[in-house]
């Protein structure tokens, strides 16, 4: 492409091609110099706008990226892919009804595209049809099988069915494997070495994407100043793109490198040189994850933690780690691969904003008793509107308060509003709220006197948000690790008493404790000093935790 373009510098092609590609490296840029000159000698190339839109897109200027998108689609309209791509952007801005339409034009075109398959899946998913998104998600990975995040999205889906069970974890999670995985062997004397280091010994190497204002970013920006202090040296690989000020966090407390343009070989090959002892994939099947990567067995010693609830589907993990907290009584027998259970809290405070924040009183004269959720909308299934729509009939003053991506969106409030009509809900009883700047977000609890979790994928990051903003969350643990981060943390801060077991309790307690102001005021202001005085904030005890789980690794997976 260098050659072509330094013989014919207005090559269309080349300047599309050559910008994609510079693109993928990692040299935005260029790429951006790249694909301006190509639009200013033709502004109607459509494959010119949908590479640039990709730039935007990841940058995090959605508007931008989806004006390109609709000016690739209307160039050449027949493009699935493009529409796709349009399809996904109008999603992640929360245009729930746009997207979908888009999204099916495409696959009207092109049943068997891929983008398309994988953006309605994402899409059924957003509004809890967890079946059919772990359908069309495995239909578009047998189109593109050399495509793992594919995959890795049904896994993801899989996690969200109300009516998954430990066989079909076991099952779906063993058979995962890319069709060029091969599973690696381990060193026996470097596992024995590890072993027996002192942890001041070890070199800890952490592989993930969400190194930012991320619930991974954030929890780890808690946890890893005090795995710092306890362990020769902790290397940070980043996979992802955004930046801010919990990357930099992340940086000064580590040595941080950027790896999103390099291939597996070479990213493998630079552990490899860093000489780490334990590597530890933050991400498992999520988005921008590489687990891919042990393949190349780079470490002795490769674990899976925090990033996914629920097993690694990467035999070249040698076992997951996870809090005994989540894996309870039951939460082994979900997991095909090693468990080893970290004794500590399921998870540390994240850093959140330590700017006061007005806190309205447990039941104001002023405005209704106020339930709410802010959770992903993909875990508001029938059965978590089934429970939740037994506390609004108990309490027909009361009004919920839905927050997410897509609240805004017409057709997601019709279609969460006549689900819960159908179990006797009124309309007036909801109010619709889309997403909004971080600190905005956080200061919309001081109208709200209780979360109602969801289930059985319960919360995790929004149940400690709320929690710091003193506002108590009501929640009912399942077999699951899913179904049971939001009863781990509540038991950390000992509010046993917002752990309930049944539906009827459930809907028993939220009136009870909506019924004792005084009581609910009290613990309101109490609880951010509470959250700080728990083994949520206690990293050093969380890091020596984490430690010793890294040496109960089994000899033999």
């Amino acid at each position: 492409l260098e050659a072509l373009l330094a013989e014919n510098p207005d090559h269309i092609g080349g300047l599309c091609n050559l910008g994609h590609l510079r693109f993928l490296q990692g040299r935005t840029q260029e790429a951006e110099t790249l694909l301006q000159k190509g639009l200013a000698l033709d502004s109607n190339h459509a494959d010119l706008h949908n590479n640039f839109a990709l730039i935007k897109q990841q940058s995090g200027k959605l508007e931008e990226a989806e004006q390109h998108y609709m000016q690739a689609c209307q160039s050449n309209p027949k493009n699935a892919t493009f529409l796709a791509n349009l399809a996904g952007i109008q999603r992640l801005r929360g245009a729930l009804n746009d997207a979908t339409l888009n999204a099916q034009k495409a696959l009207a075109l092109a049943p068997n595209n891929a983008d398309a398959l994988n953006c309605l899946a994402m899409l059924r998913l957003d509004v809890a049809d967890t079946a059919s998104a772990e359908r069309l998600f495995g239909q578009a990975f047998q189109q593109q099988p050399t495509r793992p995040e594919l995959r890795n999205n049904q896994l993801m889906a899989h996690l969200y069915r109300v009516d998954s069970h430990s066989k079909s974890y076991r099952e779906l999670f063993s058979a995962s494997e890319s069709p060029t995985s091969n599973a690696t062997t381990r060193d026996k004397d470097q596992l024995t070495r590890i072993k027996n280091s002192a942890d001041s010994e070890l070199v800890i190497g952490f592989l993930s994407a969400d190194l930012y204002q991320h619930p991974v970013g954030s929890i780890l920006e808690r946890a890893l100043p005090a795995i710092s202090e306890r362990v020769k040296r902790c290397v940070l690989y980043n996979l992802g793109t955004q930046d801010d000020a919990v990357t930099a966090s992340l940086a000064a407390a580590s040595d941080m490198r950027q790896v999103s343009s390099l291939n597996d070989q070479q990213l493998a090959s630079l552990i490899v040189s860093d000489h780490v002892d334990v590597l530890i994939d933050l991400s498992g099947p999520t988005a921008g994850g590489r687990g891919r990567v042990f393949q190349h067995r780079p470490a002795p010693v490769q674990l899976t933690w925090l990033g996914f609830p629920g097993p690694s589907g990467n035999s070249d993990s040698d076992a997951t780690l996870m809090s005994a907290e989540l894996l309870g009584a039951y939460g082994h027998r979900y997991f095909p691969e090693p468990v080893l259970p970290i004794h500590a809290p399921p998870f540390l405070m994240p850093v959140l904003s330590e700017a006061p924040c007005e806190l309205s009183t447990a039941v104001s004269d002023t405005r209704p008793p106020t339930f709410a959720s802010f959770a992903n909308a993909a875990k508001m299934n029938q059965q978590c509107i089934a429970l939740w729509s037994g506390v609004l009939k108990a309490n027909p003053a009361s009004r919920l308060i839905i927050k997410n991506r897509f609240a805004s969106d017409v057709a997601f409030q019709r279609y969460l509003s006549e689900l819960f009509q159908s179990y006797g809900v009124s309309k007036s009883q909801l109010e619709y709220r889309g997403q909004s700047e971080y600190t905005q977000m956080l200061g919309e609890y001081s109208e709200v006197d209780i979360v109602l979790d969801t289930w059985p994928f319960t919360g995790g990051m929004t149940t400690m948000e709320s929690l710091w903003m003193g506002v108590p969350v009501l929640t009912m643990p399942g077999k699951r690790p899913v179904s049971r981060q939001g009863s781990a943390i509540n038991r950390a801060l000992d509010l046993n008493d917002w752990i309930v077991r049944t539906p009827a309790e459930f809907v028993t307690k939220a009136t009870d404790f909506l019924n004792e102001p005084s009581a609910l005021k009290h613990l309101r202001e109490n609880l951010r000093e509470r959250v700080r005085a728990s083994s949520l904030f206690d990293s050093p005890a969380f890091a020596k935790a984490l430690l010793e789980a890294v040496r109960l690794i089994p000899d033999s997976k």
